[in-house]
């Protein structure tokens, strides 16, 4: 079995952020993140009437594997597969990954609630991973999700939330997905597995996060991530 970072993903869920000066707001966030969103910046020129979850700004560095886009309703950070390779984050231990990735959206929330006052009321943390199998991908699913089938269905997709509490008061949904791959060069064969973990904290609470507890939460949540992984992949 091998298992890669196929994207981890920072969320800041926002209700008040003015990005009227979209340049301004795109240049405070390069100055101010310890990692160098050196690429060029992509502001958007929409409506003031588009959705509000639609990124106006888009920020990454030269090689497209740190992204930041930000839209008035949320703040999206990714850390993805290195397009010039293709063959996954190259530094496989999970642990530094998110040591690397937390740091980025701490940096991003201070910017945006310190300069622009903006309420960030909800968080979420999703790690997707591509697991290359040594059986089929719905022999591994069957086996440890599902009782075994008399039929054997072409792909296989299964979600699973589980609604819990993380560092005994972040209320938060968990959700856990797989889904069964097929290769692109013999899709006879589907011996690759997505498997990913999404949680965010429940949208009927606004935790109104300040820099000590969305440390706190991404930490925990991360922990929490880890866990599912190695429960459920090994």
């Amino acid at each position: 079995m091998n298992i890669k970072m196929d994207s981890l993903q920072l969320v800041l869920f926002t209700n008040s952020l003015d990005i009227s000066d979209k340049l301004k707001l795109a240049q405070e966030v390069q100055a101010f993140n310890k990692v160098k969103l050196d690429g060029e910046p992509i502001v958007l020129p929409l409506p003031q009437d588009a959705p509000l979850e639609i990124p106006r700004i888009m920020l990454k560095n030269k090689t497209g594997n740190i992204n930041v886009n930000i839209a008035p309703s949320r703040t999206d950070i990714f850390l993805l597969d290195n397009p010039a390779t293709q063959q996954g984050i190259q530094n496989n231990d999970l642990d530094k990954i998110g040591e690397e990735a937390i740091p980025i959206g701490i940096d991003v929330f201070n910017v945006i609630t310190n300069k622009y006052s903006a309420n960030v009321h909800r968080s979420a943390i999703v790690v997707k991973l591509i697991v290359e199998l040594d059986m089929d991908s719905k022999d591994f699913l069957q086996k440890t999700l599902f009782v075994k089938r008399k039929d054997s269905p072409h792909e296989m997709k299964a979600g699973l939330l589980f609604k819990t509490v993380i560092a005994s008061k972040f209320k938060v949904n968990k959700w856990i997905n797989f889904e069964s791959l097929r290769g692109k060069v013999d899709p006879t064969k589907a011996t690759a597995l997505s498997f990913s973990v999404d949680i965010n904290s429940q949208p009927e609470v606004d935790y109104k996060f300040n820099n000590i507890t969305l440390t706190a939460y991404f930490s925990e949540a991360y922990k929490e991530i880890l866990s599912a992984i190695k429960y459920h992949i090994g």
